[in-house]
């Protein structure tokens, strides 16, 4: 008999709005759904072991010729957290068995049973399909129309290739890159005197740019300052 340590959680879903008029899947479910990441769990299986105590290390375990911290093995199936990181509501879609895995059921028991325990590591093969986040929220309780505009986008993206999704990353990550740079010489320019480094009528005994100093250091002004930047830390 297989172990199974744990029990699913009740999945907490968002009743904010039904989300069925974006579509429903071959089983009536909404396509869509919202629901508190730390509530998804899936069933995960492998060797799992019990310490007494924290872990040794490698010298205590050559020491004594084995791991004394392992007081029990056991080889089963467990329950845990399919999201990590901080907890928030997220938009989930629901993706066909080959859509979500890419793969066929031959084919996932081929990459994931263990042999010798014949577990699979990340569980059975989700023949229903299965729901994936595609959208995370800010914290706190989502509102209709922050989840409409999600799935809006979701929809929207769909009509696009994912060459063309590329490139427009692409060209969003050189956007911002400029945006960043601009920003850095408006920090510059704004550290200088209101006429640049040329003599003024206001002081006309200033003559040379040398004459002029900045009001600010790079590091003083937030700018990327050290070795293989374009600024240096000034020497004290």
């Amino acid at each position: 008999m297989i172990s199974i340590e744990g029990e699913e959680r009740k999945i907490q879903f968002w009743v904010g709005a039904s989300l069925k008029h974006f579509g429903v899947n071959p089983y009536g479910e909404p396509l869509f759904r919202v629901v508190l990441k730390s509530s998804r769990y899936q069933l995960f299986g492998g060797t799992y072991v019990e310490r007494d105590g924290g872990m040794l290390t490698d010298r205590e375990v050559m020491a004594a010729g084995r791991d004394t911290s392992i007081v029990r093995e056991r080889a089963g199936y467990r329950w845990q957290r399919m999201y990590m990181g901080r907890d928030a509501y997220i938009l989930e879609k629901w993706l066909s068995p080959l859509e979500y895995t890419g793969m066929t059921p031959g084919m996932w028991d081929m990459f994931y049973k263990d042999e010798e325990t014949g577990l699979l590591s990340l569980g059975p093969y989700p023949s229903r399909g299965e729901y994936f986040n595609v959208w995370e929220f800010k914290p706190g309780y989502p509102a209709v129309s922050a989840v409409e505009s999600a799935i809006r986008l979701c929809l929207y993206s769909r009509k696009f290739t994912r060459r063309e999704k590329r490139d427009a990353m692409l060209e969003a990550d050189k956007k911002d890159r400029l945006d960043k740079r601009n920003r850095n010489v408006d920090l510059i320019l704004d550290s200088m005197p209101a006429f640049g480094l040329k003599p003024a009528s206001s002081n006309p005994a200033r003559k040379k740019a040398e004459d002029y100093k900045l009001r600010y250091a790079a590091h003083e002004l937030g700018l990327p300052v050290g070795e293989n930047k374009v600024f240096t830390q000034p020497s004290r």
